[in-house]
């Protein structure tokens, strides 16, 4: 699907979006991905469904929990996660317009939490700031994003505020978003589907320790 993608971007240089599980697209097709896409820079868009511990009864071979670690290690490949079906849309949307490849993470299943009620504006590489706070700062990708906000509300009950960010783009990174809560917050805190390694917070720490 990859190499096909791939070549049908190359004959005339159009749009293509390949999808399938995101354990599949990043992982199984690594090096197709790799070798075609990140290095060639052909303008293909990959897709990928059930992100995280979506699958969780089809076991690891479904899992997507290093997904991240292996796009973010590629060349010239955008990286966005999107927090609910709103969000999916404008990303899909936005990424038909960035010149070379992207991926797209789609976590959870169907009927998941809405983060989005109303419109709003999207721009990859502009973290969105859900909630305002001093004390803590929580930053969230994809289907995290609402349990941030959840958390949230339940440490105002304690008198710990708390900002939630939407960090939507993993790459590249909103470094003036980072470089904001670096200043002003006591603690950060990054959550995500993902393995502790290699995923959004490795890339906050690495920008943190640069």
């Amino acid at each position: 699907m990859i190499g096909i993608a791939a070549g049908l971007s190359s004959e005339d240089g159009r749009v293509v979006y390949a999808c399938t599980y995101a354990e599949f697209v990043v992982t199984r097709a690594l090096e197709f991905v790799r070798h075609n896409l990140a290095y060639h820079q052909f303008n293909v868009k990959l897709v990928g469904n059930s992100a995280g511990f979506a699958m969780e009864t089809l076991s690891i071979s479904h899992w997507a929990t290093e997904d991240i670690a292996y796009a973010r290690a590629l060349p010239n490949l955008t990286i966005l996660s999107a927090c609910d079906s709103l969000e999916a849309i404008k990303m899909v949307m936005a990424a038909h317009d960035v010149k070379g490849p992207v991926y797209v993470r789609l976590s959870g299943l169907l009927n998941c939490p809405i983060v989005y009620a109303q419109d709003f504006d999207y721009q990859i590489g502009k973290s969105n700031v859900l909630r305002e706070g001093d004390d803590v700062a929580i930053i969230a990708t994809g289907m995290m994003v609402r349990e941030a906000l959840d958390a949230a509300e339940l440490l105002a009950a304690h008198h710990i505020n708390c900002s939630v960010i939407d960090m939507h783009t993993i790459k590249p990174l909103d470094t003036n978003c980072l470089d904001e809560v670096f200043a002003k917050s006591k603690l950060l805190v990054s959550v995500e589907e993902h393995s502790v390694i290699g995923g959004l917070g490795g890339a906050i720490a690495e920008y943190k320790t640069s």
